[in-house]
């Protein structure tokens, strides 16, 4: 059987996704793919016994492959190497992202069962947001990012918009009646997070404002 991934390129989330739907037979997984999958799977936490069985190979082989890649990881840890990861991790999190998202904004489910698709729909882009802040890809200061993102408004949210999105999984909280204490200090902590990008966007609006001024009166200045 030819092997199917030499069709095209496919990223190792893409071949997990199609291995997982039943469209890909990992059987046909060069050496290299194959531990490129374990390597991902194991980053995500999953055991070698459900690696193996996803990727329908013995458990000494996975265990070997495993080995393999710290071995090598721990010789030569390239920027290439942190770089596929990095880019594994932010498609893993957009996906699961998305997938929550939809479900909170779906008719399907009750109104607790959405604000909590919701509220872990956040979960998973802050604790990649914070990974990536850890590791040097994001700035680490929120209202210096918030800044840069006004500074080039076409890039983001209004902090309305933002503001008007936490009364809107409040609402629901409370009509809930959810009784959690870690999901109210995130959302307080969004809501000043918001209130600092206000007074950011604020101070760079009045900048702007003084300095059209300044530049107008010196014209006037010295057309009189």
């Amino acid at each position: 059987m030819p092997n199917e991934t030499n069709k095209e390129e496919l990223s190792t989330f893409e071949m997990l996704k199609r291995i997982q739907a039943g469209s890909l037979n990992p059987r046909t997984l060069t050496e290299e793919q194959r531990q490129e999958c374990v390597e991902l799977l194991r980053l995500e936490g999953q055991t070698h016994a459900a690696i193996a069985e996803l990727l329908k190979w013995n458990i000494k082989t996975i265990k070997r492959d495993w080995n393999e890649i710290r071995s090598r990881n721990a010789k030569k840890p390239t920027p290439e190497f942190a770089l596929r990861h990095i880019a594994e991790l932010i498609e893993q999190s957009g996906s699961k992202h998305d997938h929550l998202t939809r479900m909170a904004r779906g008719d399907d489910g009750t109104v607790q069962e959405r604000s909590q698709a919701e509220y872990y729909a956040f979960k998973v882009l802050s604790e990649t947001t914070q990974l990536l802040q850890t590791m040097g890809y994001l700035p680490s200061k929120a209202t210096k990012f918030m800044g840069d993102v006004y500074h080039h408004h076409d890039d983001g949210r209004d902090p309305k918009e933002m503001r008007a999105e936490i009364d809107r999984i409040e609402k629901i909280v409370s009509e809930e009646g959810i009784q959690d204490p870690a999901m109210q200090a995130r959302l307080e902590a969004l809501r000043k997070k918001v209130d600092l990008a206000e007074v950011d966007k604020q101070i760079t609006d009045l900048s702007a404002n003084v300095a059209d001024k300044t530049t107008t009166n010196k014209e006037d200045g010295s057309n009189g």
